[in-house]
């Protein structure tokens, strides 16, 4: 009889040799910060079975390029970048972030909404950055008004900007109607 190994404990000694789609899968984390399983399998894993992607998170998992949240009973696993996965990506000169405090399901869910767009078919988000990138990058002065998301999304041949609110009824009707009349003068301002 052999024992399920708990999806918070490590196996010892697994070493993997990185892929593309781990490269793109640490890429990603880098950016998100956090997500869920079903968020990464989404995103780096289209047209592969289900069982397939989490056999390699696990792999990933236990080779410490990937961490997990302790886990929630019958919840799907919250991933981060393990010590190795930074170490992998610092290598490469790319800025790993912070994880957010706080508000973690809304961060997840802004997580879910960016997945779910760059996935469309009808359109290429050619930029996405989430509030907390947008905070790192610009002073307070210089924004009016910090959306969960900001995209340029191209359709056909017309490039658009979006600003994407997501709502979990954390904030007031007094808040969301501020933000809107701030999205309204900035219409057509660069």
């Amino acid at each position: 009889l052999l024992r399920r190994q708990p999806r918070h404990r490590r196996r010892r000694g697994v070493a993997v040799h990185l892929t593309e789609r781990d490269d793109a899968v640490l890429q990603a984390l880098a950016r998100f910060r956090l997500a869920r399983t079903s968020d990464l399998v989404a995103y780096a894993f289209a047209g592969v079975r289900g069982d397939t992607a989490a056999v390699r998170l696990r792999r990933l998992f236990d080779s410490r390029h990937l961490a997990v949240l302790p886990p929630e009973r019958a919840a799907e696993n919250v991933y981060r970048l393990g010590p190795l996965g930074k170490a992998y990506l610092t290598e490469r000169g790319v800025e790993v972030g912070r994880a957010p405090r706080g508000g973690l399901e809304h961060h997840l869910a802004i997580v879910q909404t960016w997945v779910t767009i760059s996935a469309l078919e009808d359109i290429e988000l050619e930029r996405c950055l989430p509030d907390w990138e947008l905070r790192e990058q610009f002073s307070v002065g210089e924004l009016h008004v910090v959306p969960d998301l900001f995209m340029l999304v191209r359709a056909g041949s017309d490039l658009h900007a979006i600003a994407a609110e997501v709502d979990f009824g954390t904030e007031s009707q007094a808040v969301l109607h501020r933000k809107l009349g701030e999205y309204r003068s900035l219409w057509g301002r660069a």
